[in-house]
């Protein structure tokens, strides 16, 4: 099969958009509250991250943030950089894992807490 110079411009495009969609995560995010002050985007880095549960000091939980996608790390960065987002000063995590072999999805979810006071 000959291919024609468009042809070959485009496949370099849709093998990347076709990798691409194999490694998307999706983030979702449901509000519970509204927040105790005003929030600002930070980094993922700036987020606290409880995975054994919330912290001792004060805090509002305003959203349950989700996030489903093929590998646990690429779920847990998309549902931290959310998070990071909406301002979030921490995350509570528990697994939400769906199906079981060739159709397992790795999901996550998260509530998003903000403390009251301004300081971490």
């Amino acid at each position: 099969m000959r291919y024609t110079h468009a042809m070959r411009a485009v496949l370099p495009l849709l093998t990347v958009a076709a990798l691409t969609a194999c490694s998307t995560t999706h983030v979702w995010m449901t509000r519970l509250h509204d927040d105790p002050r005003p929030l600002f985007q930070k980094p993922d880095t700036a987020v606290e991250v409880f995975a054994s549960g919330p912290p001792q000091r004060p805090y509002i939980e305003t959203a349950v943030i989700q996030s489903d996608g093929l590998s646990s790390s690429d779920t847990l960065a998309g549902l931290r950089a959310a998070a990071g987002r909406m301002g979030c000063d921490g995350l509570v995590i528990t697994p939400a894992d769906r199906g079981s072999g060739i159709n397992h999805v790795s999901a996550w979810r998260g509530v998003c807490l903000v403390y009251p006071d301004t300081g971490h």
